[in-house]
Order: C-alpha cells, then structure tokens, then sequence
C-alpha cells in the first residue's frame, strides 16, 4: 500500500469514526409521530339536481352526492403508541354525512382496531400503535372537502397530515423519471460486464457490475414508493423493459464506436 492510500484510508476511517457515532446517537432517540395520509379521492355519485326520476340509494338511503376516500395511517415514529398514551380517540372529521367505513387493509393483519361513526366524524378508538404499523380506510360520505384529523396523544403535539396536491404529482413525474434513467445506466453497464471480458481488468467489471447491481435495486425501490406494483404490474413490467432496451443498445454503439476508433488507429 503506498503513502496516499494509507493517508486516503487514515481519513475515510477518522470520518467513519466521527459519522457512525453521531449518525447511532440521532437513531436512538425514542420520537412519536403518527402520519395521516389522504391516499385518494373519487366521485361515486355525482349531483343529480338536474337529473329527473334518477335515484341512488347506499344502505336504503337516498344520496344525491357521494365521495370515497381512501386514508391510511402509519406510526412512522421509534417508539410504540399504547393505549394509555390517548387522552382522545383519533377523529376523522368531515363536512357531511359518512355513509360506511371499513377497514381495507391493517400491517400488521391482526392489528386490534375498532371504529364508529358519530354524526360526520370517524372515531377510531385507543389502541396499541408500534413503529412502522399502519392501516387504511375507505369512507363514503357526501363531503366535497378533504377530512381533517384531530387527537390527544401523549408526546405528539400534532398528527402529520398528507393531502393529494400538484407537488405529489411532480414528485411521482420525478421520480420516476428517475428510476428509469438509472435503469438505462443499469442495462448499460450489465451489457459491459457480460460482453467486454476483454475490454477491462478485473476492478473495471467490479465496478461496472456495482454500478449496473446499485441502478437497479435503487430504481425498484425508487418506482415502489410512489406506485402501487401490484395494481400497475403491466405498466411497470413496461417501463423496466424500455429503458433496459435502450440501455442496451446504448451499450452496443458504444461498444462499436470504440472498436472501430482502435481499428483506425
């Protein structure tokens, strides 16, 4: 090893040794947070006023207009939630009349969860809330506006509300843009490391293969938190199979160029 090297390593691991500290202590401080989320929000009954002789009825009952919302929440905090900690149930509030609630979907399934509905509120009753565990709802009410969330809980002066919004979807265009260009540099670099053996030494390929193994997990994990893969399988399967098409061609012309540029020489 010559002099550099060590000096490059002497610095890399007193850096280390200050950052994994600092980095362990930060971890390790115990925080509540609770996330609301607004999944979705679609018309199920339009206004009917202009409408003769049209009924819609839910449960028997007459409606005019209907939304389903979708919501989910998510202790996104370190710490469990108990049911001592509640001073109040979580109210979801809304400015019309809930129709039906039901439970779409718990992490984990027998997370233990009991709601009502009083007047136009939600009230999901105390219960046990450990870190990462979420749950999700639909409502149908007659509400136009977005619910609000209200509690009292212990260590949580507020809950984190999300709501749909154009900066979501800016978000979504992004990132999946994303995800696909490091695809393509994926595909790439996977097309190097099986067909230019010859092209490199050993610490080229690693770090081609590095590169091409680190552009596709960070893609996956990238397109799963703003799409659901299951729902859009099809167009996923899709928008891996393009970049990687390109990517590889991409390769290809490259390799090419190189080879005829050495036959020149």
């Amino acid at each position: 090893m010559t002099e550099k090297n060590k000096w490059l390593l002497s610095i890399a691991l007193a850096f280390l040794g200050v950052v994994i500290p600092i980095a362990l202590y930060f971890n390790s401080i115990p925080e509540r947070i609770i996330a609301f989320e607004v999944v979705s929000k679609s018309d199920l009954v339009g206004p009917l006023g202009g409408v003769d002789g049209l009924e819609i009825t839910i449960k028997g009952k007459q409606v005019k207009e209907a939304t389903l919302y979708s919501v989910k929440f998510t202790n996104t905090g370190t710490v469990p939630i108990t049911v001592n900690d509640f001073e109040k149930p979580i109210y979801l509030k809304f400015d019309g009349e809930i129709f039906s609630v039901k439970a779409k979907e718990k992490i984990p399934s027998n997370l233990s969860l009991e709601y009502s509905v009083k007047d136009e509120r939600v009230v999901v009753s105390p219960f046990l809330f450990n870190p990462e565990e979420a749950f999700s709802l639909e409502i149908v009410s007659s509400a136009r506006n977005y619910p609000t969330v209200e509690s009292r809980i212990a260590g949580i002066s507020e809950i984190k509300e999300s709501y749909p919004s154009k900066n979501s979807t800016l978000k979504l265009i992004f990132t999946l843009a994303l995800s696909l260009i490091l695809l393509v540099f994926y595909s790439k670099s996977y097309w190097q490391f099986f067909y230019q053996k010859n092209e490199t030494n050993l610490g080229g390929k690693v770090a081609l293969f590095t590169l091409g193994a680190t552009c596709s997990i960070s893609s996956i994990l990238l397109a799963g938190t703003v799409i659901d893969i299951e729902a859009n399988r099809l167009a996923f399967v899709v928008s891996i199979i393009i970049p990687i098409t390109f990517g590889i061609y991409w390769a290809k012309q490259e390799f090419k160029y190189n080879k005829n540029i050495k036959a020149t020489r």
